[in-house]
């Protein structure tokens, strides 16, 4: 038996074929409407911590040229060290002691300096002073001759004015020190000669 021919349908020409859609991702999901401000996220995060460290190098850098360098001369000195603690700035007896300069004071020459010396009682007293010279380099130091008056009572305080002879020295301090006889001193804030001063 012979089999049947089967025919084949074939489109005539000129006939429009239905158009199908084929790009992927034509209609969005939820998930791609998250994907986008996510990566935004994630970018302005990573530029924000970049830009975090890059100003906080730049700050250090700041910090670090406004800090003070450390006073030298030409033959290499360091700074001269602080000036120790001699006595209290006050006792029961004495509220303060200031001590100035009158004027222009050198290593080797004598220094007029003023002193000013302020009661802490109303009672009329007796006060004494001296100075302290210190070499801020070695440690040494010397006693200088100062005064003594009487404050009477209600009187503000005793002012003199004194001359202190200073040796040779690279960076030298005068204290004064004042006080009632035979009861503990007050010192006063160190006058530095010269200021800051090296050794």
């Amino acid at each position: 038996m012979s089999r049947p021919r089967v025919r084949r349908a074939h489109p005539r020409a000129g006939t429009m074929l239905p158009a199908v859609d084929l790009r992927l991702g034509s209609r969005r999901t939820p998930l791609g409407w998250l994907l986008g401000p996510l990566l935004l996220v994630v970018v302005l995060i990573a530029e924000l911590t970049l830009l975090r460290e890059r100003i906080g190098r730049d700050v250090d850098l700041l910090q670090q040229a406004a800090r003070p360098a450390p006073v030298s001369d030409p033959s290499g000195g360091v700074p001269a060290p602080p000036v120790p603690v001699l006595a209290p700035p006050a006792t029961a007896a004495i509220a303060d002691v200031d001590l100035r300069a009158m004027g222009r004071c050198e290593p080797g020459a004598p220094c007029q300096v003023r002193v000013l010396i302020r009661p802490a009682v109303a009672a009329p007293m007796e006060v004494r002073w001296t100075f302290r010279v210190l070499d801020r380099c070695t440690g040494a130091g010397w006693d200088s001759p100062g005064g003594s008056a009487r404050v009477t009572a209600g009187g503000t305080g005793v002012a003199a004015v004194s001359t202190v002879v200073l040796p040779s020295a690279k960076a030298l301090a005068v204290v004064a020190l004042a006080g009632e006889p035979g009861t503990p001193v007050a010192a006063s804030a160190p006058l530095r000669v010269p200021n800051p001063g090296t050794c």
